[in-house]
């Protein structure tokens, strides 16, 4: 008794999905670029499902936010004996450059989508960079948001 069969192609392996880091779920979507990638174009990147995706962030808003607040985040000014006009100067043109490099950074800073996280600490080292230079807390927190301001308008109108 001969029957004609077609075989079936092989399926994915099912199984559990990969592991991922959520830093590799936002690495991807960093790489594919924040105004152009999908849930979909950052799960092919990765070869997981889609759905998988979602155990690690609520969606696609949420991991603009993630890429965002990833992208805004510059080093921290050191201790190096400096002049605190120099703070000031080098700290206004680390946040130029951050939101110079990527502006869609700069529409989730000004609807307070990125993560207060980063801010804080570069806002710590800098209130205490200036206390050591005898600048009190509410006159840093001025300098702090006025410089940010400058270089905040400064890459608006660049990008």
């Amino acid at each position: 008794m001969a029957q004609n069969v077609t075989p079936l192609p092989l399926s994915k392996v099912n199984g559990r999905p990969r592991r991922l880091l959520i830093n590799d779920v936002i690495n991807a979507a960093a790489e594919i670029g924040i105004d152009a990638f999908s849930m979909t174009s950052v799960a092919a990147k990765l070869g997981v499902a889609v759905g998988t995706l979602y155990t690690y962030v609520d969606g696609v808003d949420d991991l603009r936010r993630m890429v965002a607040s990833r992208q805004a985040r510059r080093p921290l000014i050191e201790e190096r004996g400096q002049h605190w006009a120099d703070i000031v100067e080098e700290n206004t043109r680390t946040i130029y450059g951050a939101f110079a490099a990527e502006p869609y950074v700069i529409r989730q800073f000004v609807t307070g989508d990125l993560s207060a996280e980063g801010l804080a600490a570069e806002l710590e080292q800098f209130l205490g960079l200036l206390q050591r230079r005898g600048v009190d807390v509410p006159l840093a927190i001025r300098i702090f948001h006025h410089s940010a301001g400058i270089a905040l308008g400064a890459a608006a109108a660049v990008g």
